[in-house]
């Protein structure tokens, strides 16, 4: 039987990459995508990225992404694939079919902006995604190292040290990310259990060489001191007012309103396990009420105001930032006692505990990013994700769960996400097309029109924003170089 499981898992894995290498077959190139294929990318490596940023890794996997379109197809699925694959490793689901499609379904109901951010575009892909199953990985073996007791194989070990090295050279947050999460699990361990872990200390230090690597590039130093149009450590307030400005609207928003389906899924799953719960039970009718608003509260506060007034663009509001922090905080605090009260087992509680303080490490770590993107949120979206399975876990305890449904969901979201995008393929060829045709019959024409794409709220600006963008985008596509094109509206009359 066991067997006959695992091969059902295999199956599944192989339908998921063959799903994402598909939707990385459909997915045209756009924006700093279309830089890279130009002659960019060769002026850049003539100087080391000296004058770009550190992350070596992620640009030297974009500039060969986006020159050789199998590679760039197959590593698309095989990534998306890992992210899945790792987190039923975290939730040690990873024997359990149901779970894979579970993990799956969530990892497609990504915010639409989390997705542009990450999933539809390659250039951030290689850096978020990368970074993020890189993540999932250092904090797989850190779980199992201070929790578990599980010993690894050599090779597994051998994985852990050249991730904590290769992994320092993507994201800037996600470099202290790793630091961070690595000299904590030294530390736990040390002080819960006495004993010091020489593989987390060595791996520590690796990191840090990455990290030294990574800031060590020229550009970091101009950034800091004088300044630049993207990339900065701080805004012009100082670091004391970003930091407030972060933690009043960025981290509520990326961390927490942008992602209310998947809370409130948590939330629900926490209060069905508390009402079983006889610590839970026992408390007076007061404590119990104080927890359970914590739950309510934010939903509602979405619903209610934060959505229907727009609230996150008005960032120059001080009352508005002041009930965000104290609404989040309401909600974490009931999320962190009903965890304590609701789970029994002391390993899966402590898990969970690592996770949530892994979601506030990655969250802090975005005090040295301006503009903080929707793409530094999949991580926090992903162990959400893998917060909502081990909880599932814990509620089938309590109430089977319909196998079938979850197929069936899955099944659903994938075709659903696969029309959309041999849609937005076949739009985009289309255009393509129409565009040649129209210089074609008219040459001397000053300015060409043509549509957007459908769905471009899933994708990163497909439609080139300025000169800069349409004259890669006409290197790619074979056009004249100085081609101009004004993008209307999909579906509009005028085109």
């Amino acid at each position: 039987m066991k067997t006959i499981q695992l091969h059902k898992t295999t199956l599944i894995l192989i339908a998921i990459l063959l799903f994402y290498t598909f939707m990385g077959i459909l997915l045209p190139l756009m924006h700093d995508d279309l830089q890279w294929f130009s002659n960019y990318n060769t002026d850049i490596l003539k100087v080391g990225f000296a004058s770009l940023n550190g992350r070596y890794i992620g640009n030297i996997f974009e500039i060969i992404a986006v020159h050789v379109s199998w590679l760039r197809w197959l590593s698309y699925g095989l990534i998306s694939m890992g992210i899945i694959w790792m987190i039923m490793h975290i939730t040690r689901c990873k024997a359990w079919t149901s779970y894979y499609l579970l993990a799956f379904s969530l990892m497609l109901i990504l915010p639409s902006a989390i997705y542009a951010d990450t999933y539809g575009w390659f250039a951030g892909f290689y850096n978020y995604a990368t970074s993020t199953l890189i993540s999932l990985f250092i904090i797989y073996y850190c779980i199992n190292a201070i929790i578990y007791k599980e010993k690894q194989p050599v090779s597994v070990t051998v994985l852990f040290y050249v991730l904590c090295f290769f992994g320092q050279l993507f994201m800037e947050n996600v470099t202290l990310f790793h630091c961070i999460i690595l000299i904590l699990a030294f530390l736990y361990e040390f002080t819960a259990n006495r004993t010091l872990n020489y593989k987390l200390l060595f791996s520590f230090m690796i990191a840090t060489i990455g990290t030294i690597i990574m800031f060590s590039n020229p550009n970091y130093r101009k950034i800091l001191f004088e300044g630049s149009e993207y990339q900065q450590v701080s805004n012009n307030q100082g670091i004391f007012s970003k930091f407030a400005e972060m933690i009043s609207t960025s981290l509520p928003y990326g961390v927490i309103f942008s992602q209310i389906i998947i809370l409130s899924m948590i939330a629900a799953l926490i209060i069905y396990l508390l009402l079983r719960s006889d610590r839970y039970v026992h408390l007076t009718i007061l404590k119990r009420r104080i927890i359970m608003i914590g739950f309510i509260i934010l939903p509602l506060y979405y619903l209610l105001f934060y959505n229907q007034f727009l609230l996150n663009k008005n960032t120059d509001i001080g009352l508005v930032g002041f009930v965000n922090v104290i609404v989040c905080g309401y909600f974490a605090f009931s999320i962190f006692v009903g965890i304590y009260l609701s789970i029994n087992d002391r390993k899966t509680q402590i898990t969970l505990y690592s996770l949530l303080i892994a979601i506030c490490v990655s969250a802090s770590t975005l005090v040295i990013v301006t503009p903080i993107e929707p793409g530094n949120f999949l991580i926090v979206y992903t162990i959400h994700v893998i917060i909502l399975i081990i909880l599932l876990k814990e509620f089938r305890k309590y109430k089977s769960i319909n196998v079938n449904f979850i197929k069936g969901a899955s099944l659903v979201l994938a075709v659903i996400y696969l029309s959309a995008f041999i849609y937005v393929h076949y739009e985009h060829e289309k255009r393509v097309q129409l565009l040649k045709q129209q210089i074609k019959d008219h040459p001397r024409q000053e300015v060409y029109t043509v549509e957007s794409l459908p769905f471009e709220h899933y994708m990163h600006h497909p439609s080139p924003i300025n000169k800069n963008y349409q004259e890669w985008f006409n290197n790619y596509e074979e056009l004249p170089k100085m081609t101009k094109v004004k993008y209307i509206p999909f579906g509009s009359d005028d085109s």
